[in-house]
């Protein structure tokens, strides 16, 4: 099926689909004008095997319930989440959506690249990570769990609770008075001007 903002105008044979998605990403990037520079072209694949665990010699034929319906779905509509990343055949930055992001072979530094396989690069290598991961300065000096229990921690802080303080008419709230910039940043900590409302103090 081939879906525009989730409606269904027509049919596109397997065989031509990935040279469809191919021309459609090219002419996003070339700029074409009827092709939108924000259009996302999700492209889901049939399974290779409609019996679960057949791949490895394990198949107990069970469908693939747990797969998306195949389809080509683009997306123009407004308010789209959208990053962008480095589209390896032009060498022009595309920006993605979250739905074909999972069917995408992007890699982190040029030497994940794979021939004929990887399609798109990171333009950061931190650009995978979310906004609280990417504000944990050298991160990869931690342990795994350490990070994502940090990230669980700075959703919980309330250091600024409100961006209307004075205008506010609540009996209790509670904020930091005296808050601090971090002594060791990111680079992402600036880009994403976390010291307009700091969320705490330096430990000493």
């Amino acid at each position: 099926d081939v879906c525009v903002d989730g409606i269904p105008v027509g049919f596109l044979p397997t065989a031509l689909a990935k040279g469809v998605v191919a021309t459609l990403r090219r002419l996003k990037i070339a700029g074409h004008e009827r092709i939108p520079v924000d259009l996302e072209v999700a492209y889901i694949p049939p399974p290779s095997t409609g019996v679960a665990g057949e791949e490895d010699g394990k198949g107990d034929g069970t469908p693939q319930s747990n797969m998306p319906f195949p389809g080509l779905y683009l997306f123009t509509q407004m308010g789209r989440m959208i990053r962008p990343v480095l589209h390896l055949e032009t060498q022009k930055v595309e920006y993605i959506g979250p739905m074909e992001q999972p069917f995408m072979n992007i890699a982190c530094l040029p030497s994940d690249i794979q021939e004929g396989i990887t399609t798109h690069q990171e333009l950061e290598p931190t650009n995978m990570l979310s906004l609280l991961s990417s504000l944990t300065p050298f991160s990869d000096y931690n342990q795994s769990p350490r990070n994502m229990y940090q990230c669980q921690m700075g959703k919980q802080t309330m250091g600024t609770p409100a961006h209307a303080l004075p205008h506010r008419a609540d009996n209790k709230m509670y904020r930091v008075y005296n808050p601090q910039a971090p002594v060791v940043q990111t680079a992402r900590h600036g880009e994403f001007q976390m010291d307009e409302y700091p969320n705490g103090c330096n430990a000493v």
